[in-house]
């Protein structure tokens, strides 16, 4: 055997017990092969298994998860945790709760259900409410053709008032009543105006003295809305339903108002049956 035969067995051996080392202290830190993690309150968790990094794109964030949607919180447990409607209205009306029950069924059908929220107490639903009350923009622009004529005027509506004759009407005729009524809307919409202004101030100042029905759910008690009110409204903010009216003779100018955009309409549906006469013929 020569030197280099012999210098290669030597790195051949010590190549191998190195190798033997490794292994041995490998598996001394993670334990016996085949046999599952052990957990202890003093020994660290075992190391994560040595592979391949995985790259974690954009695209792969925006995937949906294949995780199932998490449970719903059972019924009984989220009654104990919000309550129903019916206690927190008998803890409101108190010792007056059976009395107004029956009041309240007539508008809440299911007294029973579980709140999904805590109610919202009065205090912080308050500085809300004098924001609701006046005449909203989807009241308002209905007064322009309430007990009026519809704008746009339709070939439909001037169908309709032509008492059952046979006249041809179209987009021609439309177009020439849209004009001749040009000047009565003026007046119908600056009167309009005029109206909502005078309610909203009206509305301001019950507001500012408590005049406005409440209550959870449903406002049960309409001791603040007039029996005659010229205009009543509400809305419901967090649970709490509010509802007001006014009385033509709580503003001086309310029933000046009223009469001059009755008037107005009025002429404007003259103004459409004289235009269809004269189609007529006659």
């Amino acid at each position: 055997m020569n030197s280099k035969t012999l210098l290669l067995g030597l790195v051949l051996v010590a190549a191998a017990g190195a190798l033997l080392w490794f292994r041995s202290d490998s598996n001394a830190e993670r334990g016996t092969a085949g046999a599952g993690p052990t957990f202890t309150a003093t020994a660290p968790p075992s190391p994560p298994s040595l592979q391949a990094p995985v790259e974690i794109t954009r695209d792969a964030l925006a995937q949906p998860s294949n995780s199932p949607p998490p449970a719903p919180e059972p019924e009984a447990a989220t009654t104990a945790k919000y309550g129903t409607a019916e206690s927190v209205l008998a803890e409101y009306y108190g010792a007056d709760w059976e009395r107004v029950r029956p009041l309240v069924q007539k508008r809440i059908l299911k007294l029973d259900l579980p709140l999904t929220a805590p109610f919202v107490p009065w205090e912080k639903v308050l500085p809300e409410v004098c924001s609701r009350m006046r005449v909203d923009d989807v009241t308002y622009s209905s007064w322009h053709s309430m007990f009026g004529v519809p704008r746009p005027v339709t070939i439909a509506y001037l169908v309709d008032n032509l008492g059952g004759e046979e006249v041809p009407i179209d987009e021609h005729d439309v177009a020439a009543v849209e004009t001749l009524l040009a000047e009565t809307r003026t007046a119908i919409d600056d009167k309009s105006a005029q109206l909502r202004g005078v309610i909203d101030s009206v509305l301001s100042q019950k507001c500012q003295l408590g005049q406005y029905n409440y209550g959870p759910f449903a406002d049960i008690d309409t001791r603040c809305t007039p029996k005659r009110a010229v205009y009543a409204d509400g809305t419901a903010i967090s649970g709490w339903a509010l509802s007001w009216g006014v009385a033509e003779d709580e503003h001086p100018e309310l029933a000046g108002l009223r009469k001059d955009v009755a008037e107005l309409k009025k002429r404007a549906r003259q103004i459409v049956a004289a235009y269809l006469q004269e189609k007529k013929g006659g």
